[in-house]
């Protein structure tokens, strides 16, 4: 489920849409629609991807170093038949502070 970008319109409100190979250190294509922001859509640099555990990415707004945003995508095992998707961002650089950017924002969602 985690992996079928051609599904995540029908449970995530926040991507909306991804296309791309799941490979460490390939380039996805994303496009997100966070709360009371607007949609924005960008190209993260896969850091990790651990098949059955997750995966996450870096992405960048201008130049990197100014405002990256690292988003991190877990399914933590819960018991028989039961898991938890937790997503993450950590932000960074220089324009974090000063833009106000939200940021440790974290969301969960149980799944059978």
């Amino acid at each position: 489920m985690l992996t079928d970008f051609a599904a995540y319109p029908e449970w995530n409100p926040f991507i909306i849409e991804a296309e791309g190979e799941l490979a460490t250190g390939r380039h996805i294509a994303v496009t997100m629609r966070p709360p009371a922001h607007r949609t924005s859509s960008f190209r993260p640099k896969l850091l990790s991807v651990e098949p059955g555990s997750g995966f996450r990415w870096l992405g960048h707004v201008g130049v990197p170093g100014v405002f990256d945003g690292e988003h991190i995508h877990e399914i933590k095992p819960l018991g028989a038949h039961r898991s938890r998707y937790v997503q993450s961002e950590r932000f960074h650089g220089v324009q974090v502070a000063p833009s106000g950017a939200w940021s440790g924002t974290r969301s969960a969602a149980s799944a059978r």
